[in-house]
């Protein structure tokens, strides 16, 4: 079949396919798709959409005669229009010439709702791109051209002609048509541009330079659409840079701006630029630079860069395998810490800091690290933040931001290697080779101190070489030990590194070091002197530092370290493992000579009293847990790094003074006699970063019944205070928290008390006589009191009866409870309550927080209808004490009884009792869940052993997955007293005696409970529970009297027993034979029962909430159990 012998009336098909398609693509299946479009532009086909086509004449309006229209068809070239030219349009001399801007223009209008900008319609009867969209355009100006649509009486006008860009081309003299239902791409404006359209049967391909630049699909209305979104718009203006860019395997810009100059047959334009390449981006990225803009360190301790090394291929004699290095930024002093794993660096560099600090009066500032898992443990980061250390880590994967700290191994490890090599001593003797390096390291020229060693730098003086000897050498030492007349005087050994005034010798044969003095080389006769200075590093000081779960030696061989003694008749002293570190000399060096020397002593076992197991004999400055403010002096506070911030303190105490006017200058002759006491000031770093100085006077100076008389204060109850807060959630009452500042100056003392002025203070030769009172003296707390009680009675509020340190007014509407200067302050009426605190303010010097979110260390979370009280810092702060911050969470507190074989149980060094203590606190606050665990390990404080000891870690475990627990209070409550009171049936295996335990319910919440081993023998469960009854009975009198002073009404009681017996005799009070044992004072229930105390009823024992308090539960018990007393 022959497209020209088709009917005219798609002549213009025949114009259009002749002029726009190249020879390859007048293909049949071409045909038949322009055959089909144009049928379903005459509306030929079934269905919504009708397609219409326009063509433009060169008349200015719509209408026109048919002739014209006849002859037009006849034109061969549709860009001249002269029907007696005979040429194509590719032939066409007008071909490149610019049209007419305001001549009419040819379009396809699509009669359907607009699609997204994106879509474009490849339209073949299009003289010129068109869009719908004006925000495609850039570069937009007013148009004014017509396009003729199929109506003759109708035309469209563009309203602007512009740009729109893609990524690396652009489409230019876009015209913009409100009108248009779709956006139209030209063909013969792609094909004046050098662009091949080539139609198949459902798609069609837009081809530039061998490439295809576009693609589109078929319609359901036979249409070629084109998704051109502006990563697609790679078409007639493209951008020749990026085609080079690309040709040159992605060449720079600038080079490629070079080649263009330095070669033929490249188009290099100016006013393009390559936009950013993602192609070089992956391909290319490489590392910032890493410069050396770093800050460096204008004194000692500002910076400390500090790594781990390891670990090491081969383990050293004595199981090291790591170690750490740390380096100081402004000396280049470095120490080195010798590991056996990775979770012992935070105590090395906590121990070094605190110590460096003391040796320097100085504050470590930055602390630089890599981001490895042992420096960004929880442990270390709050030592840091407490002492306000900022710490460096240097990004993942970046060991250049850690220069110093990584060139300082790689050095070690060279001198390491190099004594190892030398010497031919075995790998294994790393670790001491380590240490020998380390010390030379720091007495070596650097090039950053230019003409001083970092040794100098740190000690202040020049270091001393003379003893230095070759690693490796062989040594003879002095056999000190008892020898018979042909004994051998001296022992051959390997010199293997240096000790405080000695040498650190290796024995071969027994495998171990000793360290002694009196050594002589085989090249060079070195027994030291006694006035010899050797400068060296120490040993790791021995202490009896129970918080230490990893001491190196026993505690025998503790002992016998700390008076002196060996485990050996040699008196050389010998060890089985070395100096853990290197990092500083003795400087004390002629006290420490002369002491090495000692006589001999007696061979005696000494002993340590076990009525000290408890206390440290050695003090440590880590005993202070960091807050190391309280050893400094005033010279020291008024001469180091942070004097400004502590003489601003001082004054600000002796301001206090002054205007609390607390002593008046008076001449000694006025004391007449009596004791004079002296005075010191005490300074301290708050929680809160504020540094604080006290002046206190020594009260231990003081004479009973002449410088005082009474010095109880009492301090408000903890069920007291537990009931406060339920009646205020009940109730909704706001409060506030408020604290008296120097609280202990506003008592006003009844005795002559002198006292002798501290430094800081001209006194002229002058005394104090004391008007009111100062921190320190024993009767200080009691005139405080007393001072508070008569102010608080002025402004009508009166202490309550039940407990004295909870004070109302006479309409209840205010409630303040105090504890020593800390008060929390209830109430309705804000108005009335800021007016009371305005008047205390005319007394005492205030501080008020409104909607405190802490308390006595209890921390509070407060919402519309509840509060809950939780101590999630005070636990946090004994599990890090105990070191338990890392440890796995236990399900219970505890799993079982202690075993009675105790033969078999070695005794425990651990700090238990302390340990109690401070569970303790946390169990009668806010814990109850603890509280069985707690009591039993209670009982054992005399005598603890291992068994006990787990016991103790294990609650603490417990607590570590539970640090969010806390007890709630509800208003939607009821506000009844519930008692659940239970015991076990000689459950002390020791003893044979039971624990009670009970627990009272207040809207909601627990306010009072205990766990207590009962101090009599029960011969039945009836009469165990019979003593639990009692004591949770004798709880519930004063719980009941709080309240009703509190609130003025009674309240409801009801207690819950799980043994009908018990209930029995409760209620009717009969006494058989089986009962005539039981003291009578037990009986008293049946009369508090008939009184209306309570009620008595029966709760079955899997609902007995007070069986947590009595035995060891397993964890489906226990936890049903606990979700009832904490949440």
């Amino acid at each position: 079949m022959r497209y020209n012998n088709l009917k005219n009336k798609i002549n213009n098909n025949k114009v259009i396919y002749r002029n726009s398609s190249s020879k390859d693509s007048k293909t049949l299946v071409n045909l038949t798709a322009q055959l089909i479009t144009e049928e379903s532009r005459r509306g030929k086909r079934n269905g919504n959409d009708q397609n219409i086509a326009f063509q433009a004449s060169h008349r200015s309006h719509a209408g026109g005669s048919r002739q014209k229209r006849k002859n037009f068809a006849k034109f061969r070239c549709n860009i001249c229009k002269n029907p007696k030219n005979n040429h194509d349009e590719s032939k066409c001399f007008f071909r490149n010439k610019p049209s007419n801007p305001n001549g009419k223009r040819v379009a396809l209008l699509v009669h359907e709702n607009k699609t997204a900008s994106s879509d474009w319609i490849l339209d073949s009867g299009a003289s010129s791109h068109m869009t719908n969209d004006v925000t495609q355009l850039h570069s937009k100006i007013s148009s004014d051209a017509v396009i003729s649509v199929a109506n003759q009486e109708n035309s469209m006008r563009a309203k602007f002609q512009g740009t729109v860009e893609g990524t690396n081309c652009s489409l230019h003299n876009v015209l913009y048509v409100p009108e248009l239902s779709k956006n139209l791409l030209s063909v013969p404006a792609l094909t004046s541009r050098g662009a091949k359209v080539i139609f198949a049967d459902d798609d069609v391909r837009v081809i530039k330079d061998d490439e295809v630049i576009l693609e589109g699909q078929k319609t359901r209305n036979g249409l070629f659409e084109i998704k051109l979104g502006r990563d697609q718009a790679h078409l007639a203006s493209e951008n020749t840079n990026v085609i080079w860019h690309k040709k040159m395997a992605h060449l720079s810009e600038a080079n490629l701006e070079k080649l263009s100059k330095m070669s033929t047959g490249m188009t290099w334009n100016k006013n393009q630029s390559i936009p950013s390449c993602e192609i070089c981006l992956k391909a290319k990225a490489t590392r910032v630079p890493f410069g050396k803009n770093r800050t460096k360190a204008q004194h000692p301790l500002q910076i400390l860069h500090a790594d781990v090394c390891g670990p090491f291929s081969e383990t050293s004699w004595n199981g090291y395998q790591y170690f750490l290095s740390v380096l100081d930024d402004k000396t280049h002093y470095a120490a080195v810490f010798l590991l056996k794993s990775k979770s012992e660096v935070k105590d090395r560099l906590i121990d070094y800091i605190t110590k460096i600090e003391n040796k320097w009066e100085r504050k470590v500032k930055t602390l630089r690290m890599d981001n490895g898992g042992e420096f960004v443990v929880e442990e270390l980061k709050n030592f840091c933040n407490k002492k306000g250390i900022e710490t460096d880590y240097s990004p993942p994967y970046t060991p250049q931001l850690n220069s110093h700290a990584e060139r300082l191994n790689r050095t070690l490890l060279d001198k390491t290697r190099a004594l190892l090599c030398d010497s031919g001593l075995k790998k294994e003797m790393w670790s001491e080779a380590l240490l020998v390096a380390t010390y030379l390291l720091n007495r070596s020229p650097t090039t950053a101190l230019g003409d001083t060693t970092p040794a100098e730098m740190w000690f202040k003086r020049k270091p001393n070489l003379s003893r230095l000897q070759i690693f490796g050498s062989t040594a003879y030492a002095k056999n000190l030990k008892h020898l018979k007349k042909l004994d051998d005087r001296a022992k051959k050994f390997i010199f293997v590194g240096y000790a405080t005034n000695a040498y650190r010798l290796w024995d071969e044969k027994k495998r171990e070091i000793i360290v002694s003095r009196d050594v002589h080389f085989l090249d060079d006769a070195a027994k030291l002197p006694e006035n010899a200075k050797m400068t060296s590093p120490p040993e790791k000081p021995v202490t009896l530092d129970f918080s230490d779960s990893e001491n190196e030696c026993s505690d025998e061989s503790i002992r016998q370290v700390e008076n002196g003694e060996s485990e050996t008749e040699d008196e050389n002293s010998r060890t089985s493992t070395p100096a853990p570190h290197a990092p500083e000399e003795r400087e004390d060096e002629d006290a420490a000579a002369s002491a090495s020397d000692s006589t001999r002593r007696s061979s005696r076992k000494k002993t340590r009293p076990r009525r000290l197991d408890d206390f440290k004999t050695n003090f440590d400055e880590s005993d202070l847990d960091g807050d190391e403010s309280a050893l400094l002096t005033y010279k020291a506070a008024v001469t180091g790094d942070d004097r400004d911030v502590w003489i601003a303190a001082i004054n600000d105490e002796k301001e206090a003074h002054e205007q609390n006017g607390t002593w008046t200058l008076v001449d000694e002759a006025d004391a007449k006699g009596k004791k004079i006491l002296t005075s010191r000031w005490v300074f301290r770093i708050k929680d809160d970063g504020r540094h604080k100085a006290r002046l206190v006077v020594r009260g231990c100076q003081q004479i009973p019944g002449v410088d005082f008389e009474e010095t109880y204060s009492p301090l408000v109850g903890t069920d007291a205070l537990r009931i406060v807060f339920a009646h205020a959630v009940k109730n909704h009452l706001h409060f506030k928290k408020f604290d008296v500042r120097t609280a202990f100056l506003h008592g006003i003392l009844e005795e002559e008390i002198f006292m002798r002025l501290p430094e800081g203070y001209d006194s002229n030769g002058k005394i104090c006589k004391l008007q009111k009172a100062l921190y320190g003296l024993r009767q200080a707390s009691e005139r405080w009191h007393s001072r508070l009680v008569t102010v608080l009675k002025k402004l009508g509020l009166k202490p309550m009866i039940t407990d004295q340190c909870i004070f109302v007014n006479k309409n209840r509407s205010l409630i303040l409870a105090i504890h020593v200067d800390d008060g929390l302050l209830f109430g309705k009426n804000l108005k009335e309550m800021d007016s009371l605190l305005k008047s205390m303010k005319n007394e005492f010097e205030l501080t008020v927080v409104d909607n405190p979110s802490t308390f006595l260390g209890m921390e509070f979370e407060k919402t519309k209808d509840s509060i809950k009280i939780t101590q999630k810092a005070y636990t946090e702060s004994v599990l890090r004490k105990f070191r338990m911050m890392e440890s796995n969470p236990a399900p219970t507190p505890l799993v079982s009884y202690k075993p009675q074989d105790q033969d078999k149980v070695k005794k425990s060094a651990y700090p238990y009792r302390e340990a109690v203590g401070a569970l303790l606190y946390l169990s009668t606050k806010t814990r109850p869940d603890i509280s069985f665990g707690v009591g039993y390990s209670g009982r054992h404080v005399e005598d603890p052993d291992n068994h006990d000891e787990n016991n103790v870690k294990r609650i603490m475990k417990y607590l570590k997955g539970t640090l969010n627990k806390g007890i709630s209070f509800h208003a939607d409550s009821p506000d009844d007293l519930e008692v659940y009171c239970d015991s076990d049936y000689a459950g002390d295996r020791s003893s044979t005696k039971s624990t009670s335990g009970y627990v009272i319910y207040f809207n909601g919440g627990p306010v009072s409970w205990k766990s207590r081993k009962q101090p009599t023998t029960s011969t039945s469960s009836t009469d165990a529970e019979l003593v639990s009854a009692a004591e949770s009975c004798r709880e519930l009198i004063y719980i009941k009297s709080l309240i009703k002073e509190l609130t003025g009404k009674d309240r409801n009681a009801t207690m819950y027993i799980d043994n009908t017996n018990t209930i029995r005799m409760i209620k009717t009070g009969a006494m058989n034979f089986k009962r005539k044992h039981i003291d009578i004072k037990y009986h008293w229930l049946n009369e508090k029962f008939v009184e209306g105390l309570m009620k008595v009823d029966h709760v079955s024992t899997e609902l007995q909430i007070a069986d947590i308090f009595t035995k060891p539960l397993g964890p489906t018990q226990f936890n049903y159990f606990r979700n009832k007393l904490i949440t």
